[in-house]
């Protein structure tokens, strides 16, 4: 396996620790955007450790499409749903203001995260 793979990985598990981290403090803007970071880099560990070059995109479902056959069924909404939040919790003219993210959006995302991330792992470990 490719080295960079694990290093992606290992920093996809840190994300994971800070989107935690925020949903605990809520601060649930900072926490959807860890937890697009953590699916981010986890997609991009498997492509990695797959062989692939991942493109340099933030948009989680366009990643998930190279990964898909491997990684088994993932929700495309959820993704698509939360691939936005890299800039829209960071940027405030993208929503006209400043974001506010409620306390079950941060909720499911962070589930959608520990779920990707769990999974990759799990086949990184395995050789995949």
């Amino acid at each position: 396996m490719r080295q960079e793979a694990l290093w992606w990985l290992t920093v996809a598990k840190k994300n994971l620790r800070r989107a935690k981290l925020m949903f605990e403090v809520g601060d649930h803007e900072a926490c959807v955007f860890w937890s697009q970071q953590v699916v981010e880099f986890a997609l991009k560990a498997l492509m990695l450790a797959l062989g692939l070059s991942p493109p340099k995109t933030h948009n989680l479902r366009g990643l998930y499409d190279h990964v898909r056959d491997v990684l088994g069924p993932v929700d495309e909404a959820l993704l698509s749903e939360l691939t936005p939040y890299y800039s829209a919790s960071r940027y405030p003219d993208i929503f006209s203001g400043v974001p506010e993210v409620h306390e079950s959006t941060a909720r499911k995302f962070l589930r959608l995260a520990e779920e990707v991330l769990t999974r990759v792992e799990r086949l990184m470990e395995e050789g995949t």
